[in-house]
């Protein structure tokens, strides 16, 4: 499950949907498409249906920025890592910063929290759009039989629009540079962002 995606909130839902009592999220948080056929000791995993929430991925590197510039301030990561801790210190989003520290700081685990989407997706995954969470966790919960009139709670929001307008055309395109492999994975399934420019 993709980080930023809403998988915290959907998590509590699907606690009862498994298959031989192993529930992936539950054991293992956000998991990587490769890793789960290993976790899950799944000989076939393209027999599954893998569902995966997907997002915008410049309003997910702002949802996530602004999640670990919370987080990181109860964390030992701010304590060692001068680099880290000037990058997500700022009110303001300092995309350059924030991109030099992920990438520098790959052995801190929080961090990979920016991974890019791909990393967690494949041609075979079922995806769901963030835009229309809601709808999509009820039909969910309909596909598993669980009640889809329960409300749906999200945990750990973030407007990102509201950062987003703050992002230079720059730094909107730095970001877009990182996450290349995201836009095209998205485009070669149909998938076009509307709205951020």
């Amino acid at each position: 499950m993709i980080p930023k995606t809403g998988t915290t909130s959907i998590r509590g839902m699907f606690d009862s949907v498994h298959e031989n009592g192993t529930v992936i999220y539950e054991q293992y948080g956000h998991t990587r498409y490769d890793h789960i056929a290993r976790i899950g000791n799944i000989k076939d995993l393209e027999s599954y249906k893998i569902y995966g929430f997907y997002r915008e991925p410049i309003a997910r590197f702002v949802s996530t920025f602004k999640y670990l510039q919370k987080e990181l301030k109860d964390t030992r990561y701010l304590e060692r890592n001068k680099m880290i801790l000037e990058a997500f210190s700022s009110d303001t989003i300092e995309v350059k910063d924030v991109l030099a520290a992920i990438i520098a700081q790959k052995e801190v685990p929080i961090l990979d929290l920016f991974d890019p989407q791909i990393d967690f997706l494949r041609d075979n995954v079922i995806l769901l759009d963030f835009e229309k969470y809601e709808d999509n966790v009820r039909m969910l919960l309909d596909q598993f039989g669980l009640d889809s009139s329960i409300p749906i709670i999200k945990q750990n929001v973030t407007n990102s629009s509201e950062y987003i307008k703050d992002l230079s055309q720059e730094d909107l395109e730095t970001i877009r540079e990182y996450y290349k492999e995201d836009y095209a994975f998205f485009e070669r399934h149909g998938i076009v962002f509307e709205g951020v420019h």
